[in-house]
C-alpha cells in the first residue's frame, strides 16, 4: 500500500522547516507529523511531496508510548545500544536491550500484549524503531 492510499489526501499537508542550518520537509495529517526528511533544494516541494507518496507506506514498529518508554530508559547510554531484541518465553515475552560489552533484560508480559509490531528474536536498530 502506498502513502497515498493510506491517507486522505485532504488531510495532509506539508512545510520546509529550518534545521541547524538544513531544511527538512516535513508532510503533516490532521495536524500530527508522520514523516520527514532532508530537504534538498535542488527539487522542488512538489516533487518531494509526490515522491513520497508514491512511496510504500512503512507502519510504525512501536506505538508513542512504547517509544517513549525505551527512550526514556536508554537515555543514559544511548550510544551504547547495539540492538533490541524481544523474546519469546512460551507464554510470556520480553525485551532484552543489547549494549557494546553487555545486555538489559527488562521484565516479562503476557505474550502479544506489548511491542506487538516488533517480531520475536529478530535484531532492531534504534532507528528501525524510531528511537
Amino acid at each position: 500500500m502506498k502513502n497515498k492510499e493510506k491517507y486522505d489526501l485532504r488531510n495532509i499537508s506539508y512545510v520546509i522547516k529550518s534545521n541547524n542550518g538544513k531544511y527538512d520537509f516535513v508532510v503533516y495529517y490532521n495536524s500530527v507529523e508522520i514523516h520527514r526528511e532532508i530537504f534538498h533544494g535542488f527539487v522542488s516541494t512538489h516533487d518531494t511531496f509526490t515522491k513520497w507518496l508514491e512511496e510504500e507506506f512503512v507502519p510504525d514498529i512501536l506505538t508513542d508510548k512504547e517509544k517513549a518508554y525505551l527512550s526514556a530508559v536508554i537515555k543514559p547510554f544511548r550510544e551504547k545500544v547495539g540492538y533490541v531484541k524481544k523474546i519469546d518465553c512460551g507464554k510470556r515475552e520480553f525485551l532484552k536491550i543489547y549494549l557494546e560489552d553487555d545486555s538489559i533484560p527488562f521484565p516479562f508480559f503476557t505474550k502479544g500484549t506489548m511491542y506487538t509490531g516488533m517480531e520475536c528474536e529478530k535484531d532492531y536498530t534504534l532507528e528501525e524503531l524510531g528511537l
